[in-house]
Order: structure tokens, then C-alpha cells, then sequence
């Protein structure tokens, strides 16, 4: 089971649900309209659009995640503390997660490392260059766990 976290448009929910990978694609509200368009001009269904406020706990009912997945979500928009804590309450213990990033704005890396710490025994960040990635833009990299 996959769920995107602070998916935006929805592009990598959709792609993963077009190769008939089922994603629950997630973000704020004001976001659902875009992706619930996006995957229906992509023949999709939008059963796999939710809307999901970090920290909210109106989400206690969904399973827990194989796959977490993210693109940019540690960012000002979001609490970092809220996502690091609702990572850890939809992921499976044996469950992954890959979330990539553009460093800018540091306190809030900071903020969401610091809590990631208390949260997982096994994370870790890699810059995009570390990961064998032709992407070769400072700053970009990817946290898993």
C-alpha cells in the first residue's frame, strides 16, 4: 500500500495509480479540486484522492502505509513536527518512506530532522549526487527511512 503525502497537482499519485499501482494521494483541502481534475483527464477515479491535514487525526482511520511518499512537503506551507509525527503514525514498521527535497528554507529542515530523530531509529538524507542521480542542483537530495 502506497500514500503520497502534500501531493499538489497529484502527478505522482497519479502516475503511480496509471501503472496500476494503487497511491492514496494526499494534501490540504484547496489542493483536492487540482488533483481530483488532474486524474480524472488521466482516466483515473478519484477514490484515491483524499484530503489529509497533518496533525488532524480525523485520518486514524486509514491503514497503515507500506510506502510513504513525498516531493517538496518540508517545506513553510507544512509543519514540519505535524508531518514527521503523521509519517510515523500511517507507516507500517516494516514500511519505507522516500521523500525529496530542495533545501531553502533550513529551519524547517532542521525542525523536521530534530523530530524525525524521536520518531525513527533508521533514517537518513542523501544529496541528489550521493544517490547516483544525474540531478546535480545544490541542495536537492532525499530522505528515507
Amino acid at each position: 500500500s502506497i500514500i503520497e503525502l502534500g501531493a499538489g497537482c497529484g502527478l505522482v499519485g497519479a502516475l503511480m495509480n496509471k501503472l496500476g499501482l494503487p497511491c492514496l494521494t494526499t494534501d490540504l483541502e484547496s489542493h483536492v479540486p487540482l488533483m481530483t481534475t488532474n486524474f480524472k483527464q488521466n482516466g483515473l477515479s478519484s477514490e484515491n484522492v483524499q484530503v489529509m491535514e497533518w496533525g488532524v487525526h480525523d485520518d486514524d482511520h486509514l491503514s497503515k502505509y507500506d510506502f510513504v511518499l513525498g516531493a517538496d512537503i518540508v517545506a513553510s506551507l507544512y509543519d514540519p513536527e505535524l508531518l514527521a509525527e503523521t509519517i510515523h503514525r500511517i507507516i507500517k514498521p516494516t514500511g519505507r518512506g522516500y521523500i525529496s527535497f530542495k533545501g531553502r528554507e533550513e529551519q524547517y529542515h532542521v525542525r523536521f530532522e530534530r523530530r524525525m530523530k524521536e520518531l525513527f531509529e533508521s533514517w537518513e538524507i542523501a544529496a541528489a549526487t550521493e544517490t547516483g542521480s544525474r540531478n546535480k542542483n545544490e541542495g536537492v537530495g532525499v530522505i528515507y527511512f
